[in-house]
């Protein structure tokens, strides 16, 4: 028997039925960091139309490139504002020194 993941028309609707999944029918409950989550392990999905992949929701303006930059930002292991800064001016004011964040990546404050 072959098993066949479902199929969603956008990335909102498999994000609900996946929450769903995750509150109703956990397979491991964590706290992890003092946090309790819940966990289903090994869930797919497909999304024929590829433009279907970037979540949108009405009440917060996207931003893919920021998003591409801030998770090179992240795989860099950067605090630094130097570069993210540009994506994002407002992170600026999370800054204690205006200059890098605390807190990222074991970061000392």
């Amino acid at each position: 028997m072959m098993l066949t993941a479902p199929t969603y028309r956008t990335v909102e609707g498999a994000y609900l039925d996946l929450l769903r999944l995750a509150c109703d029918s956990p397979e491991f409950n964590t706290a992890a960091r003092g946090n309790d989550a819940r966990e289903v392990i090994g869930v797919s999905f497909r999304l024929p139309n590829p433009r279907q992949r970037l979540p949108y929701i009405a009440a917060r303006k996207a931003n893919p490139v920021f998003q591409f930059a801030e998770a090179l930002w992240y795989l860099a292991g950067r605090r630094d504002l130097e570069v993210i800064g540009y994506y994002a001016p407002s992170m600026r004011s999370s800054s204690k020194d205006g200059v890098t964040l605390s807190g990222q990546l074991g970061a000392k404050s």
